[in-house]
């Protein structure tokens, strides 16, 4: 079949079982970061669920190769050069099983909704490219490019996975990550993790606290102990670069004992805010947000860690600068990583264009605009890349929250677009 024919071909309705049925045995690996073990750089169960998957795709005729079980790729098609489709196989924690209203790690089907841990945040769409790869070869698409399935195990703290790929591993001519939202992402935010902490002599410290889960989200629970008091604080969890939609557990239990504790550390926290910190930033197309994130205190330290998106046009030293000007003489010892400085792409870049024109095509939504978000994708870390999809606008998937979900329906269009995407990237010179 030629490579222009293949998207009207795709009848994603009837892809709709095989997907379900592969987005379940991927759900249920519970794919958190671990401590490394020999040969498993993230833990056991990563490395288990990549080889799963590797196996899988071998089984079904495709090119599978396990980069030291930091990544692996899966490949159709012949040609000197190749187009990638980076997916990530981790996931955050998720909290307390107990809140979720189904076994984080069973997908469950209710309402027209799926509900699992990964089922938008990344393992729904990895099924869905890897189904549309098994479209292809079954069609016998002649594509221009090679096209690569690129799946990594450490996109959620910090991406070495795809480090590791690019210095073992060839580079695309283009490529997407279907890790973010449609249309496409022209600009990422850059990213900055800060940590706070100090030391205490014995019997210094009698205030007890711990907040949160990753550093890249939303304390949705926080609980502290003082003088035989218990104190806790309910919030809503949320991604780091949304964190409008959360509930900050954390703020919410320091403004409850600030002031009522012999401890500076609440109101540490409570000083996180952009305007106390001369952070209050933003260019045109995005601006700074700041989570405090993660929160110990016990007998022998206090530590406080942050996360920080910065707006495209900016760049790290100033905001490290900043921060080192506002946390001077608090008493804690300032630390701080940069994890990724920004992407960006001008909205009239040709394989952006081609990326936006294949959503337009299958939703009829001409008035989209490329955006910019504060999450941060593998398409920092790939030539030519950027995130694309596949949660629709207007559509809620609790991505890093409890519940987290995808309505069944939103499948159709997504294939629809992915489909398009891949014939419209090869066609680019």
């Amino acid at each position: 079949m030629r490579a222009e024919d293949f998207p009207a071909a795709v009848d994603a309705e009837a892809m709709l079982p095989e997907i379900f049925a592969l987005l379940k045995k991927l759900v249920a690996f519970d794919t958190v970061r671990r401590h490394a073990e020999p040969g498993m750089p993230f833990g056991r169960n990563s490395a288990e669920a990549l080889a799963w998957l590797l196996e899988t795709a071998a089984k079904d005729g495709f090119t599978a190769v396990d980069l030291d079980n930091y990544c692996g790729y899966i490949e159709y098609g012949d040609g000197d050069e190749m187009n990638a489709i980076a997916c990530h196989l981790d996931i955050v924690p998720v909290g307390d099983p107990a809140e979720w209203s189904s076994p984080p790690f069973e997908m469950t089907e209710r309402d027209g909704e799926l509900y699992g841990r990964g089922v938008s945040d990344d393992k729904g769409p990895l099924a869905m490219v890897l189904q549309l790869m098994r479209e292809l070869k079954r069609r016998d698409v002649k594509l221009r490019r090679r096209l690569r399935l690129i799946v990594g195990c450490a996109e959620e703290t910090g991406s070495e996975c795809l480090d590791h790929y690019r210095r073992h591993a060839e580079a695309p001519r283009y490529g997407f990550t279907p890790d973010a939202n449609f249309p496409v992402i022209c600009g990422e935010c850059g990213m900055i993790q800060f940590t706070l902490e100090k030391k205490f002599r014995p019997g210094e410290n009698r205030l007890k606290l711990r907040a949160g889960v990753v550093i890249n989200a939303v304390p949705g629970r926080a609980e502290a102990e003082y003088d035989g008091r218990s104190f806790a604080a309910v919030g809503r969890a949320a991604h780091a670069s949304h964190p409008e939609r959360g509930d900050n557990a954390l703020v919410k239990l320091c403004r409850e004992l600030d002031g009522k504790v012999d401890s500076d550390f609440p109101r540490l926290v409570l000083r996180t805010d952009r305007a106390d910190l001369d952070l209050e930033l933003e260019d045109e197309v995005s601006k700074l947000t700041l989570v405090p994130s993660l929160a110990e205190v016990d007998d022998t330290h206090a530590k406080l860690q942050g996360d920080i998106r910065f707006p495209v046009t900016m760049r790290s030293p100033e905001i490290v600068a900043r921060l080192e000007r506002a946390y001077a003489g608090c008493g804690y010892t300032l630390t701080t990583r940069v994890v990724d400085e920004p992407l960006y792409f001008p909205p009239d870049t040709p394989f952006i264009a081609a990326l936006q024109s294949a959503y337009a095509e299958v939703t009829g939504d001409a008035a989209a605009k490329p955006l910019v978000i504060g999450g941060g994708t593998y398409a920092k870390h790939l030539p030519h890349t950027v995130a694309f999809g596949c949660s629709l606008p207007g559509h809620t998937y609790g991505a890093h929250e409890v519940d987290e979900h995808c309505a069944v329906a939103d499948f159709v269009p997504a294939l629809r677009i992915l489909a398009r995407a891949i014939v419209k990237l090869d066609a680019l010179p």
